[in-house]
């Protein structure tokens, strides 16, 4: 016979692996979109290999801190210095669009899922950021799924909702 206290921790630990998970899944997501929108902006602007230079541009996007527009930027800088200012405005904008769709689908993407809703999850990233920096980032989410999934289990009786 199992005690109640066991079922919540197994619930909570159960929990904390589906948002890993979800975490992941959802961070193949956005840099798949991200792979996406490179590609036919690459395509449009007319970059030789562009297919190549998309994988390796979504390559880097798994990287949180550095993400696409890591490499389109310096990229640009240096299209404008060698005497190539279109190809150097092409690519701002470029980072201009990756970097607004990233910041407009990362909340929501990822708090479907880890099983959160955009707001409370973008300001857990912010947080855990801020707080622990590169780490902080998956941590912050994680940290905000344990205490709701506590708060849904009862060990602790409260009216707020997360």
């Amino acid at each position: 016979m199992q005690c109640p206290t066991y079922r919540e921790v197994f619930k909570i630990y159960n929990k904390i692996g589906h948002s890993i998970i979800g975490m992941l899944t959802a961070s193949i997501v956005l840099s798949f979109i991200t792979w996406v929108f490179t590609y036919v902006g690459l395509l449009i602007i007319g970059v030789d290999s562009a297919f190549v230079i998309s994988l390796f541009i979504w390559f880097i996007d798994l990287l949180p801190i550095i993400g696409a527009t890591g490499l389109t930027i310096p990229w640009a800088i240096y299209a404008y210095i060698v005497g190539d200012p279109t190809l150097g405005i092409q690519l701002i904008i470029l980072s201009i669009i990756l970097l607004v769709q990233r910041k407009i689908l990362e909340p929501k993407i990822f708090g479907t899922g880890v099983g959160l809703t955009p707001l409370p999850t973008l300001i857990s990233m912010f947080i855990g950021l801020k707080l622990l920096g590169f780490l902080g980032f998956f941590v912050g989410p994680l940290f905000l799924i344990i205490i709701k999934t506590i708060l849904e289990s009862g060990f602790i009786k409260t009216d707020f909702k997360i």
